[in-house]
């Protein structure tokens, strides 16, 4: 199962079944925005940073 998305989040290519969800505002000159894999029911998806510089993430835990 894979796909490619454009900067904006759009499908170019693959499966139908991913999705990504765009967080903040993914416009030109925008510095507050990321993408999310939606969930899928019998997946798990690996978080791997592709940005070259550094990336910061807010830790913290799900319960329930």
């Amino acid at each position: 199962m894979g796909a490619m998305f454009d900067w904006q989040g759009k499908r170019l290519e693959g499966d139908e079944k991913l999705n990504v969800k765009v967080h903040g505002s993914a416009q030109v000159g925008s510095h507050n925005w990321w993408y999310s894999v939606e969930p899928l029911d019998d997946y798990e998806f690996i978080r791997i940073p592709v940005n070259a510089g550094g990336v910061m993430e807010a830790v913290d835990k799900l319960e329930g």
